[in-house]
């Protein structure tokens, strides 16, 4: 696991930065782009199991985003099936990972 990482872990053990802060999002895209999805889920386990942040639009559409990336479509297609409001983000994000892999 690379240092970034074990950093917000540490900050999220010690409570150093709130479970609601929106910069969950910005590690799960890390994931994605470093192809570590793996932490990505766990990531995205805290999430949804102890944030209470499942129905929040940013995390969700990095989740889009890490998910989308690594070729795992049900699920990329299920998080935005199941997100109550969808920015233009949203949209793209999610049209950009369908065409990624050849989908309509």
């Amino acid at each position: 696991m690379g240092l970034p990482l074990w950093v917000f872990f540490g900050l999220v053990a010690v409570r150093m930065i709130s479970r609601y802060e929106l910069g969950l999002s910005e590690p799960i895209v890390g994931c994605a782009d470093l192809g570590a999805i793996d932490f990505g889920q766990k990531i995205h386990g805290y999430v949804y199991k102890f944030a209470g942040l499942a129905g929040h639009i940013v995390v969700n559409n990095g989740l889009i985003d890490m998910y989308s990336k690594s070729g795992n479509l049900d699920l990329t297609t299920k998080i935005f099936s199941e997100m109550l409001n969808n920015d233009l983000l949203t949209w793209t994000t999610m049209i950009s990972g369908l065409a990624l892999h050849g989908k309509k």
